[in-house]
Order: C-alpha cells, then sequence, then structure tokens
C-alpha cells in the first residue's frame, strides 16, 4: 500500500486470484452479456440496482473465470467466486416464489393463447410473456430490487457487488440455454410447466381461444390421367389437419448432431431459428 495525497494511505486494488482447475467463463468475450430478449432483460433488472463501477468489475470476473460453480434451483442460484482473498466467497440469488394459486392463474392466461403456448412448448420465451403474468398480478422478471435478495459473503458493504454481479451475468447466459430456468427461480419446473400448458391447451374453457383447427381441400384424384405429385387432385374431399407444436424442437438437428466446424453458440442460433419457425407456422394456422 502507498500514500496519497496529504499522506494518507493510498487503496491499491488487488487482482482476484485464478481459479484453480479453471473457473466458469462467460461466451460473450465483450459487449454485451446475453444473446436472447429474455437474458438482456434479466441483466437490465441488475443494472437498475448496482451501480457502474461494480457493473463494470462483475463483466471482467464473468468473463475471466472467477465463478468456480453456479448452481440453480427452485431455491435460488448458489455461487462460490474466487476474489483476491484465498476462500472463494459465497454467492446467493434468490427470486420472490409465486405461490401455487398464482402458478395456476399464470397457467391459466399462458395456456389462453395459443402464441404463448406455442412459444414456450417450443422453447422460447414470448415477447409479451410478461402481460400473462401481469393479468395474474405477478411477475417473471424482477420487476424491482423487492423481487429478488443477494447475499456475498465479500466485505464490500454495497449489494449488490462485483461478486453477485459476476454470477448475475453468466446466469444470463444460462437463460439463453435454457429459459426455463427462470420459471425455476420463480417456483416452478420446466416439466409441470410444460406439462400444464398440455393439459390445460387439450381442454380448452370458454376463456381459451379454442378455434377450430384449420379445414384444406382437395379434389378428387384421377387416376387416369397421370400428374405430378405437387399438383392437387380434382376432389380428395375434405381433410382436417391438426397443428401441434413439436415435442421437442430441432429434433431433426438434434439427431444429425452439429455440421464440422459448428460451434455451440452456432446450433443454439438455429434451434431458436427452429423454434421461432415453429411458433409462427402454429400461429397462422391458428388465425385462419
Amino acid at each position: 500500500m502507498g500514500y496519497g495525497w496529504g499522506g494518507y494511505p493510498k487503496y491499491t486494488r488487488t487482482p482476484p486470484r485464478a481459479v484453480k482447475g479453471g473457473g466458469i467463463q462467460a461466451r460473450a468475450t465483450r459487449g454485451d452479456i446475453g444473446e436472447t430478449w429474455w437474458s438482456r432483460q434479466w441483466v437490465g433488472a441488475l443494472e437498475r440496482v448496482t451501480d457502474a463501477a461494480r457493473l463494470g468489475r462483475g463483466r471482467s470476473y464473468a468473463r475471466r473465470g472467477q465463478v468456480s460453480k453456479l448452481t440453480v434451483t427452485d431455491k435460488g442460484v448458489a455461487a462460490k467466486v474466487q476474489g483476491s482473498r484465498p476462500k472463494p466467497y459465497d454467492v446467493t440469488i434468490e427470486l420472490k416464489p409465486i405461490g401455487p394459486k398464482g402458478w395456476e392463474r399464470v397457467l391459466d392466461q399462458l395456456s389462453s393463447r395459443a402464441s404463448f403456448a406455442a412459444s414456450l412448448l417450443a422453447g422460447e420465451v414470448p415477447h409479451d410473456v410478461e402481460t400473462a403474468f401481469q393479468a395474474a398480478n405477478e411477475h417473471l422478471f424482477p420487476a424491482s430490487a423487492k423481487d429478488f435478495s443477494t447475499e456475498c459473503s465479500c466485505p464490500d458493504s454495497a449489494n449488490p457487488c462485483k461478486h453477485v454481479a459476476a454470477v448475475h451475468y453468466l446466469l444470463a447466459e444460462r437463460f439463453d440455454d435454457d429459459p426455463f430456468l427462470l420459471f425455476l427461480l420463480r417456483g416452478l419446473p420446466k416439466e409441470d410447466v410444460l406439462g400444464a400448458l398440455r393439459r390445460k391447451r387439450k381442454s380448452p374453457d370458454k376463456d381459451h381461444d379454442s378455434s377450430p383447427e384449420p379445414t384444406r381441400t382437395l379434389a378428387p384424384s384421377t387416376p387416369t390421367l397421370p400428374r405430378p405429385l405437387w399438383e392437387a387432385a380434382e376432389d380428395a374431399g375434405t381433410l382436417r389437419f391438426r397443428m401441434e407444436p413439436p415435442e421437442c424442437n430441432a429434433l431433426i438437428l438434434k439427431a444429425l448432431g452439429a455440421p464440422p466446424g459448428w460451434d455451440a453458440q452456432a446450433q443454439r442460433a438455429l434451434e431458436r431459428a427452429y423454434a421461432r419457425a415453429s411458433a409462427w407456422a402454429l400461429q397462422q394456422a391458428r388465425q385462419e
């Protein structure tokens, strides 16, 4: 420690120790962290309650791999962050849970619109999902500092500190990969969310948009006259097609595996494109 103006001790920031064996590094090496709109919404909640200096150091910690452990459960987030001291700091992040009655109201709202259900069943979070939560008097994303609590064992008096910020940024990338972790932090696992949506969509009530499935009419075939396969026959009667979201998004892509030279980010981007196409097609079909 040196001395600054007036003979007072001058604070020197000590760099953090490296994590033995390597820590969890953010994929984004520069710029914003978080690829999807919902992960950026999560980051925005942190940035509204944390000063810029700690945010910057938190991003640096996330990119350097200072977080050695990160676990997400319905009880919250538990992580260990290596700072300048030998012992890593313990970080916890908890969101205010939604109770059973609140979740029932939320799921009723989500299942009442085909576009909501289609997007979620395809692994995407619809942009206006918060309207469904607000209609049920709940929130998916933290609306204020009261919606989540953070703790860190470091000596910094500020909360959130840079260690909490580092974990928060890494969580954003976890949400890119699995948006249902947001639902889990609110108290409901992915399997329960999707299971409830399927049940409610199969048994629609008067509040649901239970419009009939699209109907297509084709003409009868004329076997004596050859025709290209892509041309419709003259009268094949009335056929009904039931449009449903896939049980597994991008099944063919996942079955074949990533092409040579692709990285995980390209794979995720294409999977999201598949999900958006499925959600759009289902929405268009139900609007006809």
